[in-house]
């Protein structure tokens, strides 16, 4: 079998109202050299049995049967499997427009490193919401420029919506996030960022992504630890990035942490606010923190009475208006 230009990996677990139709988009695309990795992330459901399914009818699907280990893991099985020179990352609950690949792969072969494309936010039965908007949507960004609009949450923060140099990744780089149940992308593209140049947005929209509101992202919230952890672990993966940027990114991790103070299912850490309050009494990190999170959240920060205060009347409120008195999942 020839390499196809294209590998484009999906993880599979527990989405068998939305599986089908992620497969079929991708086999309704303009652009036909591809390969689909569909990666069973040990689903209790049907979606094994689809997986097989479409693979017994169209030679360019694998399918990969695992284990259960969560998105990480299974993002690293499709990517030992993947044989393309680009790939392209999609969620087994969204599904491409039918140019998608082909507006994608036309740009990177140009000389890119990353092209990204736009999304629809659709609900569950299809309902359009619109375009998702970013502060910058279309160009190109180089080097240092690019990391930091990514830090700085001004440019998409998906890994899925785009298309990217095989290159770019290792298998230790997903090793290195094995335990990382929520803000997988995230921490996949900081790792990568030390090996990126050059990434163009392009206007045209590829891809809808679904808000589920079972997801992980909907349903749990992280730990103070969880959020520590994650840092620990970009001290190793980040490394060859300036030290402006590793900054930004320990901001980054502050204002994480921050943000758990104002979840109701989680008690008032002193010795993290302590941490915290230190990082920020120098004006420079406070204003970095300030751009990186909701200015609520860095109320009162300097006061250690008050703050508490604040965040224990913020989160009762929050609790049983918002949440209706519901606990979510905590990840530690």
């Amino acid at each position: 079998m020839n390499t196809p230009k294209v590998s484009v990996l999906v993880p599979v677990y527990k989405v068998e109202p939305y599986l089908q139709r992620c497969i079929d988009s991708v086999l309704s695309q303009d652009f036909t050299d591809y390969e689909l990795i569909l990666v069973d992330d040990g689903s209790p459901d049907r979606c094994p049995e689809i997986c097989d399914q479409n693979a017994a009818k169209d030679e360019r699907i694998k399918v990969v049967h695992k284990e259960n280990g969560g998105l990480v893991s299974a993002r690293l099985a499709g990517f030992k499997e993947a044989r393309a020179e680009y790939l392209i990352f999609l969620d087994s609950d969204d599904y491409l427009y039918p140019h998608a690949i082909y507006a994608l792969y036309n740009k990177i072969i140009e000389g890119y490193d990353i092209v990204r494309g736009r999304d629809n936010k659709v609900s569950q039965d299809d309902f359009i919401y619109g375009i998702e908007e970013t502060k910058y949507y279309s160009g190109v960004l180089e080097g240092e420029e690019y990391i930091r609009a990514y830090i700085m949450r001004e440019v998409a923060p998906y890994l899925w919506g785009a298309i990217y140099k095989r290159s770019l990744f290792s298998e230790d780089i997903f090793r290195n996030f094995l335990f990382v149940s929520r803000q997988e992308d995230w921490v996949t593209q900081i790792s990568i960022a030390p090996n990126v140049q050059k990434v163009c947005y392009i206007d045209e929209v590829t891809q809808a992504y679904m808000v589920n509101d079972s997801s992980i992202m909907q349903s749990c919230i992280t730990d103070y630890s969880y959020v520590q952890k994650i840092g620990e672990a970009f001290q190793s993966t980040t490394k060859s990035l300036s030290p402006k940027m590793q900054h930004l990114i320990e901001c980054d991790r502050i204002a994480e942490l921050d943000r758990c103070f104002f979840f109701p299912e989680l008690p008032f850490d002193w010795q993290v606010y302590r941490k915290m309050r230190e990082f920020l009494s120098d004006n420079e990190n406070l204003e970095i923190v300030t751009q990186m999170t909701d200015k609520k959240f860095l109320e009162f920060v300097q006061y250690p009475l008050l703050f508490w205060a604040y965040t224990r009347v913020y989160n009762i409120l929050f609790k049983y208006l918002k949440l209706r008195g519901k606990n979510r999942k905590v990840l530690i």
